[in-house]
């Protein structure tokens, strides 16, 4: 199920003025069918990251995270976004991570495919001793909370922070 990634490309870090949101780092990567994809990796309050993908090709789609690319490179596409998380790590030994399984087109919003691949693979790559998993069935989300982030109460204040971005919950 594991496979290598793709070698990917930093190509910026674009401060956010919101609430919580303080930058977008921008990744890029090309696929063995030369289909090149974005990675947004947003960083928020607290050492916490959201990891974003799309094709570029959808890039200017509003259901750019809902689109399914169908070119058989799904876990190979998946490992390049771990390798990022693992870079992102690197950088900020106290980070962690969320991600949204996106719905495809016509897909219930909850317990999505994307969420349940998302979470297999998630599982191999960060274990419980050093990260706790957090999951919402029903919203599909994905938090991987880092133990050294000493931050009290982190996985309450995610939940309320990302209920507040994604979902307009106060």
């Amino acid at each position: 199920m594991i496979h290598s990634g793709y070698s990917f490309n930093f190509i910026h870090t674009k401060a956010i003025k919101e609430k919580y949101h303080l930058r977008e780092h921008k990744y890029a990567f090309k696929t063995r069918l030369n289909k090149r994809y974005i990675v947004n990796v947003e960083e928020y309050q607290h050492k916490l990251f959201v990891i974003k993908f799309y094709l570029k090709s959808h890039e200017h789609s509003k259901n750019k995270y809902n689109l399914l690319a169908n070119n058989g490179d799904a876990f190979r596409i998946l490992s390049t976004c771990v390798n990022i998380i693992l870079h992102t790590l690197a950088k900020t030994p106290t980070a962690s991570f969320s991600f949204i399984g996106e719905h495809s087109i016509g897909e219930e919003k909850n317990n999505t495919q994307r969420f349940r691949i998302y979470k297999r693979v998630t599982e191999n790559y960060f274990p419980a001793d050093k990260f706790e998993h957090a999951l919402n069935v029903e919203n599909s989300s994905y938090l991987i909370l880092n133990k050294k982030n000493k931050t009290e109460n982190l996985k309450e204040k995610a939940q309320v922070m990302f209920n507040q971005i994604y979902l307009g919950l106060e």
